[in-house]
């Protein structure tokens, strides 16, 4: 079991792989440069508290999360497996057979809660992506996104929301709220 609770990256790339996390995720990761990106391939985050990932990308900065678990994770604020703050055109990339079984957030996002900011900033969901019975008691039972100045939420494949719910709200399964010019939600699956 690897326990941690900040990473800072500053290598070029930076990958996690194969590693179990329970009770603990890996914490605030903080890409803010485009040379930067950080992955995370083929984990398991069992029952983290407060969530299993939080992502804060800027200036360019990239993340990815690959054929990775997510169980029963959960947040008392937004984000019961993912947080991610996406600015000023960065890229998370969740992909390659993702699921999200039971997680729950008390405010918004079960599974994953995303505010993507700027123009190229982008949230792309993968083919193959499952939430699974994930919950909020807000907006979002499995994916809450907030789309802002021309950024953009893109699903590139079958991504399936199972039994998700919002106990008081809206969007069981996604709930995604897109303003300004030139944000857009789109499918090209």
């Amino acid at each position: 079991m690897n326990q941690q609770s900040l990473i800072g990256a500053s290598a070029e790339t930076t990958l996690v792989q194969g590693e179990d996390y329970i009770g603990d995720g890996l914490g605030i990761i903080d890409i803010n440069t485009g040379t930067d990106e950080y992955v995370v391939d083929t984990c398991t985050f069992t029952n983290c508290l407060n969530g299993a990932i939080y992502f804060e990308l800027s200036n360019g900065g990239k993340a990815s999360v690959i054929n990775t678990q997510f169980t029963g994770c959960q947040n008392n604020g937004s984000g019961g497996a993912i947080y991610a703050n996406i600015q000023s055109g960065s890229i998370l990339t969740i992909d390659g057979q993702c699921r999200f079984t039971e997680c729950s957030a008390q405010r918004y996002g079960g599974g994953i809660y995303a505010q993507i900011e700027g123009e190229n900033s982008r949230l792309i969901i993968g083919d193959g992506i499952i939430f699974d019975t994930c919950s909020s008691e807000n907006n979002g039972g499995g994916l809450h996104a907030d789309i802002r100045t021309g950024s953009q939420l893109i699903f590139e494949g079958n991504c399936q929301f199972k039994n998700c719910s919002s106990v008081s709200s809206s969007g069981g399964g996604i709930y995604a709220w897109c303003y300004d010019e030139g944000s857009q939600i789109r499918s090209l699956g």
